[in-house]
């Protein structure tokens, strides 16, 4: 797997040298920057058939054969994995009040919730804000230079952009599974990691097969999320103001 990381993502790397988006383009405004379209479509046409051949059917078969009752204690148990993380980035975002909530999601539900199976914080009302290097290393690049990343189709990791593949080498480092000295284990948490994350997107594959260009419609929705995520100006300020702060 690490292998395969690191070939996208120095393909991201020569890929994303090539240009740099215009100053001030957003996405609600002009659409996603799209610098290598031609390439990006080719490359999402492969995945979308390792998915259809591979993915797809093994999410298929975890939706059906898991036993209810077990699946929201492994959302939850996923789920609190990542809060180390959501606390690190929450942190780096100048966010302190979701980087409180995150802590104390991560208290209660590991010492109350049976190591995160129970979302015992949500019952409290303490909602989970889930963010991650990504979008840490987007909101410091928009804020110092007012542009987004292009947008990246990536061999099997699919949508994406430099910004987040490098913050995902990042985001391994706070998981505390990362740390454990089974491998197998620590396959396992993966492979239900990813399969768990493909099957929650089963109910949405009718909504992206009506859109007229299906290559649009999810790289267009997924870049306006991400700046969503990434970028808050109450928290921010005007980008060209952000560092006389």
């Amino acid at each position: 797997m690490k292998s395969v990381f690191y070939q996208c993502a120095l393909f991201a790397a020569i890929i994303a040298a090539g240009g740099c988006a215009p100053k001030n383009h957003s996405v609600d405004e002009d659409g996603a920057f799209d610098p290598i379209e031609p390439i990006n479509r080719n490359i999402y046409g492969f995945n979308k058939k390792v998915d259809f051949f591979v993915m797809r059917p093994i999410a298929k078969g975890y939706d059906h054969f898991m036993p209810r009752p077990l699946k929201k204690p492994v959302d939850n148990f996923l789920s609190n994995l990542g809060e180390p993380s959501n606390i690190a980035n929450h942190i780096l975002q100048k966010n302190g009040d979701n980087a409180v909530r995150s802590s104390a999601r991560l208290v209660f539900n590991s010492v109350f919730g049976l190591g995160g199976l129970f979302d015992v914080a949500g019952k409290m009302g303490i909602e989970e804000h889930d963010t991650d290097f990504g979008s840490t290393i987007r909101a410091y690049s928009y804020a110092w230079s007012g542009r987004q990343p292009g947008y990246i189709v990536a061999p099997l990791l699919g949508p994406s952009s430099l910004p987040d593949i490098i913050g995902g080498s990042a985001d391994a480092y706070t998981k505390p599974d990362t740390y454990l000295e089974s491998n197998q284990v620590k396959f396992y948490i993966s492979g239900v990691r990813a399969v768990d994350a493909r099957a929650q997107f089963l109910d949405s594959e009718g909504l992206i097969e009506l859109s007229l260009d299906e290559y649009s419609f999810v790289r267009d929705f997924r870049e306006e999320l991400r700046q969503k995520e990434s970028f808050d100006d109450d928290l921010w300020g005007e980008p060209e103001n952000i560092w006389d702060k």
